[in-house]
Order: structure tokens, then C-alpha cells, then sequence
């Protein structure tokens, strides 16, 4: 059942196959409707990934998306309505905490002191979560493959690549 798949692939972290297996039960057209209906049920859902659909829906205005994604037919066209509907014009990525915190502060017309980023990028860091594995063992070609073609507008905005061996 979908639900003895998913509970299958979040019972252990470290395991590598169960990464990858939620990887493609994430993305395949059976899972879809239990995500989300409405992904499941419109032409973008066979060429964006989930993350990208969560994307558009978090970040871009609602009359205007429902209208426009249905005549969506293409992921160029697909980039194209994220880049004039997404209302969010700087981002903090929790990678880049400090640097993309700091940018957006001095471009919303409040830059902090050279002394106030030092003190800030000495505080503690919350505890990391330790994996006994290095990320990049989760990705098989396979995967690698997948999350590229799906997410690609994600990876492309925000300059994410996969982790290096």
C-alpha cells in the first residue's frame, strides 16, 4: 500500500536504498495524488518534481497560478511563469545562512556592522544532525538522473549541485 511504502522508506535515515527508493516513489505518477491532488491532476505534474511544485505553490500568488499553470505546457514555460509569478526577490538558504541573511538585510536598506557579522558568525551552531555516511553515497546515477530532470528549475535558480564523492 502507499502507506507501507512511505512508512518503509522513512525507517532509517542511514539507509542508502531507502533514500533512493523514496526518491522515486516521491516522483512517480502513482504517489503523486497522495501528495498533493492538484499535482497529480495537471500537465506540469509529469515534468516537475514535488519540490518545484512546492515552490510554486508557496511562493507565488494563488488567483494568479491557478489560472495560468493549467496552459503550462513546457518546463521552459514552466521557468518562465515561476520567474515573473515568484514574489520573493532575495532568499536565506539555511547552506548559506550568514552570507544570504547579511546580503538581504543591506539590500532592504539595513546593513549591519563588520563587528555585529563577526559576532554573529562566531555564535554556536545548533547541533548537526551526523550522518555515518557521506551524502554524496545517496546518489546513484539513477537518482542523480531523476532529481536533475524533475527539479531542474529548482537546481538551476538556486546553484545547487549534487555532492562530490
Amino acid at each position: 500500500s502507499r502507506v507501507e511504502d512511505w512508512q518503509r522508506v522513512y525507517s532509517d535515515a542511514e539507509s542508502v536504498e531507502g533514500f533512493r527508493e523514496w526518491l522515486r516513489i516521491l516522483h512517480h505518477p502513482h504517489h503523486q495524488s497522495s501528495l498533493h491532488l492538484r499535482w497529480a491532476s495537471l500537465p506540469i505534474g509529469a515534468w516537475i518534481g514535488f519540490f518545484t511544485f512546492r515552490y510554486l505553490l508557496v511562493y507565488t500568488p494563488k488567483p494568479k497560478r491557478w489560472r495560468t499553470i493549467r496552459e503550462l505546457d513546457s518546463p521552459e514555460a514552466f521557468s518562465s511563469f515561476l520567474a515573473e509569478a515568484c514574489y520573493i526577490t532575495n532568499w536565506i538558504r539555511t547552506e548559506k545562512l550568514e552570507d544570504d541573511l547579511f546580503g538581504v538585510l543591506s539590500e532592504a536598506g539595513h546593513p549591519i556592522s563588520s563587528e555585529m557579522e563577526n559576532q554573529c558568525r562566531a555564535l554556536p551552531r545548533a547541533k548537526e544532525t551526523r550522518k555515518t555516511k557521506p551524502l554524496a553515497a545517496f546518489y546513484d546515477d539513477e537518482s542523480r538522473e531523476l532529481v536533475a530532470r524533475r527539479d531542474a528549475i529548482l537546481i538551476d535558480q538556486f546553484g545547487y549541485q549534487f555532492p562530490e564523492d
